[in-house]
Parts: structure tokens; C-alpha cells; sequence
């Protein structure tokens, strides 16, 4: 019988019960433990999801030996100290996005995780997705002919407080809230392809992050990309590739269970995947690496998270 993996949660918020969720459909994993800055709304977390133990310190966390996979869902200024603690701890990570906001950070991090022999893990949900290596293998064989245009978007008109830490100027604005999803997406369904040239267009807000974010991309075989993102508009929020026979078109791309294939011709066929969860995919993948010994995904990992930093803080 295979291992069970021991997950422990930190950050108790408003995205911790998707992931509890999207954890019930993995085998060979339980959810045993959860710290949280409130031990109060941690109790309370722990009891509606049936969590056995709460902690009310990260050290008591940490030190406990029969958490295998720390999953952080904290807001991203403290995503740096939290990660090097569960690395030093010798704790797999699975770290909600944006992982890390510095090229310095990331590279630390993952030369950490290598060194401590532990899987470092960004929560990316797009990139392993059915719909999306679906696209990424269509593109491949040429299914819609020779791709030379990717558009990807997601916005939305925030409801956040202004004190959230969606409006910081270290790690927030929508390119580091939202934008990470379409670029997630672009990294994917090209992953051999990299991306050659870059520019960045940005709207600030008074907190000096930004309201709006768009990213012009082109990669080595020359397609173009289109990224953006915002906190002020409501976009169309899906992702369009369109090739010189058809295009493809899958809306809400990161959470996605189908997708339209439109020919110049007329013809349009709906694809359906079946993933139970949009979180159960990339839970599922971390726990195979686990399992196999490795330190990093192949399909998303230190190239792309670093290509985030440096397509984001582009000047």
C-alpha cells in the first residue's frame, strides 16, 4: 500500500477550504494539521474540515514530524519566511501564488529545496489542467495549423478592502494577483518555447501597485502574446489561441473543464474534461513528485516562476 502524505496548512483563509476540497479526490493524502496567525480561526477551520490537530505556533508546526507537505495559502509578504521555514524544516511545500516576487527569492528557495532533498511547488492550477495540456499538445501537432496569436486576460472590479495586500506595492496589483494566471497559461501551452522579448504596460493606483497590467510577449518561434489583467475592469476572462486553420477558445482557462475548437471553416466542436476540482489537479501532480523523489515539476517550476518575476517587474 502506498504511503499516505501528511499535509499541514497554513494560512486557514478564504482559499484554504477550495484546497481541502480539492484534496478530497487525491488518493494517499490526509490533511492532519493547520496553523494560522488566529488560533481561534484555525480551531474553527480545523473543525468544519475535520482537521485533527491546530497549532499555535509555527514552530510547533514545523517540529511536528508526521506532516510530509506543508500547502501556505498566506498573503504573499510572508511567503518568503514561511517557505524557507518548511524547506529548513525539511517540509515539502505546495505555496499559493505569487510564490515569490524576487528572481533572488526564487532561486534561494529552490536551491534550498534541492539541498534539503524536498518538492517546491508554486499552486499554479492552469498548467495542469486537462483543457490546458490539451491546447499545449494541439499546438504541437498542429491541430488549428501554425499558432502565431495567444490572448489571455483576467479581470475583474475588485471588492477588496483597501488595506489588502492585493493593493501592495510588494507583491500585489494585478499582475501579481491576477495577471500570474494568464502568464501561467502562455508558459504552458508553450513550454518549448521561450519567450525572447517583453514589455509591460501599467496602470498605477495611489498604493503604488497596479490597477491594470498588460504584458506584450514573443517567443523564439516568433508567436505573439497578449497578457492581461486588472483590479478596476470586468474581462472577458478567458484564453484565445488562434492558429492559421482555427483557434481555440477556453474561458476561465484556470479552472476550466472545457473548451470550443472553432474552424475558419465553421465547424465548432466542445471539448469536455473531467476534473473533479480545479485545485485536485496540481495536488495530485505534487504528490506523484513526491512519491518519485523529485525537487521541482517538470511542467511548472523554477523557469517559469522566475519568467513571472522578470515579466512582471519589466520596466
Amino acid at each position: 500500500m502506498d504511503k499516505i502524505i501528511s499535509i499541514g496548512i497554513i494560512g486557514p483563509g478564504k482559499i484554504a477550504p477550495r484546497f481541502v476540497g480539492g484534496a478530497a479526490f487525491v488518493d494517499n493524502v490526509s490533511i492532519d494539521a493547520v496553523y494560522g496567525r488566529s488560533f481561534e480561526k484555525a480551531k474553527r477551520f480545523a473543525k468544519q474540515h475535520n482537521i485533527s490537530t491546530v497549532y499555535e505556533t509555527l514552530e510547533a508546526f514545523l517540529a511536528d514530524p508526521s506532516i510530509d507537505l506543508v500547502y501556505i495559502a498566506t498573503p504573499v509578504v510572508v511567503h518568503k519566511e514561511q517557505i524557507m521555514a518548511c524547506l529548513h524544516a525539511k517540509k515539502h511545500v505546495l505555496c499559493e501564488k505569487p510564490m515569490l516576487v524576487t528572481e533572488s527569492e526564487v532561486n534561494d528557495a529552490y536551491a534550498l529545496a534541492k539541498a534539503q532533498d524536498v518538492l517546491l511547488m508554486e499552486a499554479q492550477k492552469a498548467p495542469f489542467l486537462q483543457s490546458t495540456q490539451w491546447v499545449k499538445e494541439a499546438i504541437k501537432k498542429g491541430t488549428i495549423g501554425d499558432v502565431s496569436y495567444i490572448e489571455a486576460s483576467y479581470g475583474f472590479r475588485s471588492s477588496f478592502s483597501k488595506l489588502h495586500w492585493a493593493y501592495d506595492a510588494n507583491g500585489g496589483g494585478s499582475l501579481w494577483v491576477l495577471g500570474v494566471y494568464p502568464i501561467a497559461f502562455f508558459l504552458s501551452v508553450l513550454s518549448d518555447d521561450d519567450i525572447v522579448s517583453y514589455s509591460r504596460k501599467i496602470q498605477l493606483l495611489k498604493q503604488g501597485s497596479d490597477a491594470f497590467g498588460h504584458l506584450q510577449v514573443q517567443t523564439e518561434s516568433g508567436i505573439v502574446g497578449s497578457l492581461s489583467s486588472s483590479l478596476i475592469a470586468d474581462q472577458i476572462n478567458s484564453a484565445r489561441v488562434y492558429g492559421s486553420e482555427g483557434m481555440i477558445i477556453v474561458d476561465h482557462y484556470w479552472k476550466s473543464t472545457s473548451l470550443r475548437l472553432i474552424s475558419y471553416s465553421g465547424d465548432i466542436e466542445t471539448l469536455h474534461f473531467d476534473d473533479p476540482s480545479d485545485f485536485t489537479p496540481y495536488i495530485q501532480h505534487a504528490v506523484e513528485r513526491i512519491e518519485k523523489g523529485l525537487t521541482q515539476s517538470p511542467i511548472y517550476n523554477q523557469y517559469h516562476s522566475l519568467k513571472q518575476v522578470q515579466l512582471i517587474t519589466s520596466t
